[in-house]
């Protein structure tokens, strides 16, 4: 007998310091409305090695979640690990010395088509690339305006047939120093007024960000790249208005209200894009992952693909549930099935043991 898990709709994860963790740092999965992951700082995670169980932020399960304003500090794989998301924003946030990939985007073969929006992010020090991009699957979206350094590998890689994926306004250096940070050894990445990164960006006409990680105002016609645009004035955390509400740094023009503040009411669902939106996630694809690896690349394929110790959660080219929000599946199913009518089953099997259990280590694909 195959048990599906509901679906959560709703969730604010928010203003938490995660640090020394066993396993992952957070995980989501199964949330394809109204999910938002900010101003949490993450750091010092996968510390017992636990295979798949080591990421900073692993979002999978067709969630589709607005990430934002975000500080990832050190682990064994990768920072953000987006693998067989929904339609998922990541900008404004910090990402630095990760073994692996700063973030790393999969389709896990998934037919979603789901749009992965990632802007105005600093990604710093990744043993392999700085932001990996991956999935013929995956629907059109964008990098735009993220500063990257310090990749093993390549700051930037987009393979295995990524369609329409739009790479702009993105700069990358080998050296972190050569970006005109304040002190790039005491990871304050904030900018000098003689970086290279200042004035250089592309306005995000997909959703407006107006602020920066700190809550400094953008330049709206060319922002700084990376997560912080400068200031003069000395830089801030404050990101609540004069009338108690808290932002995102997005537009607030009527149609893409952010956040708001207080114990009894979380965020609405962000800008007038395509993510974070309350129209769930209909999917035609297989839930499997097909994969030989344990990166999670589809096998044969292209492009990047995370190394060795990813968590990809795969056995033998079908999934398990890696923890109670993994979000992969053991069976060939149409994705997160209760928001849409024509997906009347869900795609994602419950977890029947939460503790100890482990799945047997795949070889990587050569």
């Amino acid at each position: 007998m195959t048990l599906y898990p509901h679906e959560h709709h709703g969730a604010w994860i928010h203003d938490n310091i995660i640090e020394n963790t066993g396993w992952d740092g957070a995980q989501i999965g199964v949330t394809p409305k109204d999910c938002h992951f900010y101003r949490n700082t993450v750091k010092n995670v996968g510390t017992e090695g636990e295979l798949y169980q080591q990421q900073g932020l692993q979002v999978g399960g067709a969630s589709s979640c607005k990430i934002w304003g975000n500080t990832l500090l050190d682990g064994p794989t990768n920072g953000f690990f987006i693998f067989g998301a929904g339609h998922t924003q990541l900008y404004n946030n910090v990402v630095a010395n990760f073994a692996d990939s700063g973030i790393y985007i999969n389709d896990q073969n998934l037919n979603m088509g789901s749009k992965i929006e990632v802007a105005h992010n600093t990604v710093i020090s990744s043993g392999d690339w700085g932001i990996a991009v991956f999935g013929a699957a995956l629907g059109p979206g964008f990098l735009r305006n993220n500063a990257v350094a310090g990749a093993g590998m390549a700051e930037i890689g987009i393979g295995g047939e990524v369609p329409e994926f739009i790479d702009e306004g993105n700069q990358t250096a080998d050296d972190p120093d050569g970006f005109g940070f304040v002190d790039a050894a005491a990871r304050d990445f904030h900018l000098t007024e003689n970086s290279p990164l200042r004035n250089v960006g592309f306005p995000v006409p997909e959703y407006e960000i107006v602020d920066d990680h700190d809550g400094v105002p953008r330049d709206d016609g060319a922002p700084d790249v990376g997560a912080y645009e400068f200031t003069d004035t000395g830089s801030t955390s404050d990101t609540t208005t004069t009338d108690g509400t808290s932002t995102d740094g997005t537009s607030t023009d009527g149609t893409s209200e952010g956040p708001t503040s207080g114990p009894t009411s979380g965020p609405t669902s962000g800008p007038s894009s395509d993510s974070g939106d309350d129209t769930g996630v209909e999917t035609n694809g297989s839930t499997g992952g097909n994969s030989d690896s344990e990166s999670g690349a589809v096998s044969g394929s292209d492009g990047p693909t995370s190394s060795a110790t990813a968590s990809a959660g795969t056995d033998g080219g079908s999934t398990g549930a890696d923890a109670a929000t993994a979000g992969e599946s053991e069976t060939d199913a149409s994705g997160c099935a209760c928001s849409s009518d024509a997906n009347a089953t869900a795609a994602w099997p419950m977890l029947l043991v939460l503790v100890g259990f482990r799945r047997r280590k795949q070889g990587a694909v050569a």
